[in-house]
């Protein structure tokens, strides 16, 4: 009797669990960490906006970089801090590679008076840069602070929105793992009884 491959997979994973348990949980626990590491280093360098640019800047760690930026700018400017110092500064505290790479190259167009003209303006939302070079020049605070709220709250929505699916992509995942092991257990006696008649 020949094993169809997910009957073999399934016993291949009960031999390693009977013989070698801890190579096997070992395995299992360095596999899930190496994901894990990778998964925080892609966001850490956001490449998903270096790579994709413009068709992922909605996602929700480039909204939370806008809600820090927005917010550490609007505290700096109101202190008195020059709009290039704040950049630098803001930029470099919101923790966001993108960000951080993008904000000196604004905060030294800052100072020549080219913030809306930078070559890097199209990183950032244009209600960002509006609020930034104001109306009559002079930074908008007021704007800056709401603009972090609302980037604050759409990133808040979206936190509760994946936690709360977080328990049906689980019963997903489980009913595929039960009917994956049910399908491994009864199909070579499918086979069997077919060979029979």
């Amino acid at each position: 009797l020949r094993l169809p491959p997910p009957t073999l997979a399934v016993v291949f994973i009960g031999e390693q669990l009977r013989d070698h348990p801890v190579r096997f949980f070992g395995t299992v626990a360095l596999a899930a960490l190496a994901i894990y590491g990778l998964v925080r280093l892609w966001v850490r360098l956001a490449l998903t906006t270096r790579v994709f640019g413009m068709f992922t800047s909605g996602n929700s760690a480039n909204v939370s970089a806008m809600s820090s930026l927005t917010g550490r700018l609007a505290e700096l400017l109101s202190i008195g801090i020059s709009v290039p110092d704040a950049l630098w500064i803001a930029g470099q505290g919101c923790h966001h590679h993108h960000v951080q790479l993008v904000a000196p190259q604004l905060a030294r167009d800052a100072h020549i008076g080219r913030v809306s003209d930078s070559p890097v303006a199209h990183n950032l939302p244009a209600n960002v840069l509006a609020a930034i070079h104001g109306a009559d020049g002079k930074p908008n605070v007021q704007l800056l602070r709401e603009l972090s709220l609302m980037y604050g709250e759409r990133v808040n929505e979206r936190v509760d929105w994946s936690t709360s699916m977080v328990a049906q992509f689980a019963i997903i995942a489980i009913g595929i793992s039960v009917g994956f092991v049910v399908i491994a257990l009864f199909s070579p006696l499918v086979s069997l009884i077919s060979g029979l008649s």
